[in-house]
């Protein structure tokens, strides 16, 4: 009965902070394109020190008008999970397409199951026993609000070779 009680207290808080990022203002503005990329690349060197990363930037622009913090949070929650998935590597691509800013992920593990690419972007789906795991499915789901307010959009995918595929776009428009 105590461990119920403690996971309804651990999913009320978890409900609540979900909300708290439908609120979340996105503060946009001009960051030099080099920084920003040098910061996210370090971000991912910590993140992934466990796994081969390859990192590669094809922006051509200066500038790019994001909300930093927001871009920084999706991007660690997906290389959390891409970590947890991934075999030995992982590959990340910056680009602007179309007054975007793209990122893609990949890794080099199993990808995902049918299932999991309709869903994983629902709050608290995850294919993790709970009670086995601190694993709570909201990652995704996270990653797909912040995109949305961020003007932009997360999609998942599966590699022809094998392996996990998101991409996530931030709107630099204003």
């Amino acid at each position: 009965m105590a461990g119920q009680v403690d996971r309804l207290k651990i999913y009320v808080s978890a409900m609540n902070d979900l909300q708290r990022l439908e609120d979340i203002e996105i503060k946009k503005q001009f960051v030099q394109t080099a920084d920003f990329i040098m910061q996210l690349k370090d971000t991912a060197k910590i993140i992934c020190s466990s796994k081969q990363l390859t990192f590669s930037n094809e922006i051509m622009t200066k500038t790019i008008y994001i909300c930093p913090e927001i871009v920084i949070q999706v991007v660690e929650n997906l290389l959390s999970n891409a970590i947890r998935f991934a075999q030995s590597s992982i590959y990340i691509k910056c680009d602007t397409i179309d007054n975007h800013f793209i990122i893609n992920v990949t890794d080099d593990g199993i990808g995902f199951h049918k299932t999991v690419l309709k869903y994983a972007t629902n709050p608290f789906y995850t294919t993790e026993r709970k009670d086995s795991s601190g694993h709570f499915g909201l990652g995704l789901n996270i990653c797909k609000i912040l995109c949305e307010r961020h003007n932009g959009t997360i999609t998942l995918s599966n590699l022809l070779t094998g392996g996990a595929n998101i991409t996530v776009s931030f709107g630099m428009n204003e």
